[in-house]
């Protein structure tokens, strides 16, 4: 009985997705501590996580809710289609916790605060209807987990949202600067902005390819090849921008873990949008998303390896992390 209760929520919460949330503001959390030259604060890095992931799960449940009626008719297997749970109770989740979402990055700081609270604009814009245009729906999908990257930095260096030089030198009693706002020509300032920019390209590409997910035998096209190369294109240039900053005799056997999962990341995205290309049949294209929703893993990892010996650890357990979310993959979809 109690299984029964369990899994049409777990369903909800797509649970192989669940375990790809985390990373993003970490990853976000050790770009900025390592590129302003800090050690990364684990008390507040914890809340924004915790947020991130209550967010993202409202977001899940919020969207179940809105396109029950959607479900009905093209996927009738979903628990609230199905009779499985009551959509007010789904509603009513959704509700509670966007709030705990909210009140958790308030622990966080005001700048990861705001972010959140962007992030939480957008993800509800996007279920009550945003979704439904054809460009703006996959670019503020994108753009959420972009955002969910980009608080993970604001907690340890509030003044990277302002593009600021000498980030390092914050203090907790000013969290945001008096000067120089808007100065381009800090480049470790802008490796946390690089990198929400490609996560964001890359989320949307993959929105881009949900779109036929629901219609069977449609030809995916050409869209195929934006997820692989957006991956590229976000893992390459820190490893390129670590390189150049760390003196080359010590740096190949420490980037190893780097150029690894970045490698992975690539050639998993490429697998899996090669496996659709063609005219694939609906359950192909969903087991597609659901597998490079999980790649989001490796990419997150390959961004925490190039933070020092500290983000290689944070990139092993995201390994593992990816290896858990492989696995739950086989028994809930994540589409």
């Amino acid at each position: 009985m109690h299984r029964e209760k369990t899994r049409p929520w777990l369903s909800l919460l797509r649970l192989p997705n669940l375990l790809t949330v985390p990373g993003d503001p970490l990853a976000g959390a050790f770009l900025a501590a390592w590129s302003t030259s800090r050690t990364v604060m684990w008390p507040i890095l914890l809340p924004v996580c915790g947020a991130s992931l209550a967010l993202y799960a409202a977001g899940l449940l919020s969207n179940d809710y809105l396109d029950r009626a959607e479900d009905s008719r093209f996927r009738p297997e979903r628990p609230i289609p199905a009779g499985l749970v009551q959509p007010s109770t789904v509603l009513a989740a959704a509700i509670l916790l966007t709030l705990g979402g909210l009140a958790a990055g308030v622990a966080a700081g005001p700048a990861a605060a705001f972010v959140l609270a962007l992030l939480t604009a957008c993800i509800w814009s996007y279920n009550a209807g945003v979704k439904r245009n054809t460009v703006a729906g996959p670019a503020l999908m994108g753009l959420c987990r972009g955002l969910s990257l980009l608080a993970g930095a604001a907690s340890q260096a509030p003044t990277i949202l302002f593009l600021a030089a000498g980030g390092g030198k914050v203090s907790s009693t000013q969290p945001f600067p008096p000067y120089s706002v808007f100065d381009l020509t800090n480049h470790s300032t802008l490796l946390p902005w690089g990198a929400m920019a490609g996560l964001t390209c890359v989320v949307a590409s993959i929105t881009l390819i949900s779109r036929k997910e629901t219609t069977s035998l449609a030809p995916v096209g050409a869209r195929i090849i934006f997820p692989p190369i957006a991956v590229f294109l976000t893992v390459v240039p820190p490893l390129l921008w670590a390189w150049s900053r760390v003196p080359h005799a010590v740096y190949p056997m420490g980037a190893g873990l780097g150029y690894l999962t970045a490698g992975m990341a690539v050639v998993w995205s490429a697998i899996w949008c090669g496996s659709i290309s063609g005219k694939p049949p609906a359950f192909m294209i969903q087991k597609s998303i659901g597998a490079q929703i999980r790649g989001l893993i490796l990419i997150q990892a390959a961004l925490c390896a190039v933070a020092g010996l500290e983000g290689r650890i944070a990139a092993l357990a995201l390994l593992f992390a990816f290896w858990l979310a492989t696995w739950a993959g086989k028994w809930f979809s994540g589409s």
